[in-house]
């Protein structure tokens, strides 16, 4: 008898939990809704384009991307700024020196450990 109490119970509980996910997932999806109905033309439109590039991508690409991503989120408030900030400067540079930074930045290992050396002095 207690067993049957018990299973009723897990019963009840998992699909109540089940309905209110269900519930919040068909709000969420609602509000999405909204906010796309809310966007111009133009913002659809870079979502879309976005989204196909992202389509294009191969699954080697996409994970690199995810995980960089989750190394930003992972980032304090002020540095993820930081990282914004810095980001938009590197695009508005011209693409002569946007190489030459992207260069000094990708050291190979073996200068590496020499550079850093040189960074002390």
């Amino acid at each position: 008898m207690m067993k049957r109490i018990l299973l009723t119970c897990l019963v009840l509980t998992i699909g109540l939990g089940g309905l209110m996910g269900a519930s919040a997932a068909g709000d969420e999806a609602e509000s999405n809704r909204q906010q796309w109905e809310a966007m111009s033309s133009e913002e659809r439109a870079k979502i879309v384009e976005a989204y196909r590039k992202w389509k294009r991508l191969n699954e080697d690409r996409r994970e690199i991307i995810r995980r960089r991503y989750q190394q930003f989120r992972s980032l304090p408030g002020e540095e993820k700024l930081n990282v914004a900030i810095n980001i938009r400067r590197l695009r508005q540079m011209p693409p002569e020196k946007r190489q030459m930074l992207k260069r000094h930045l990708h050291i190979a290992p073996g200068r590496r450990i020499r550079q850093m050396a040189v960074m002390k002095v």
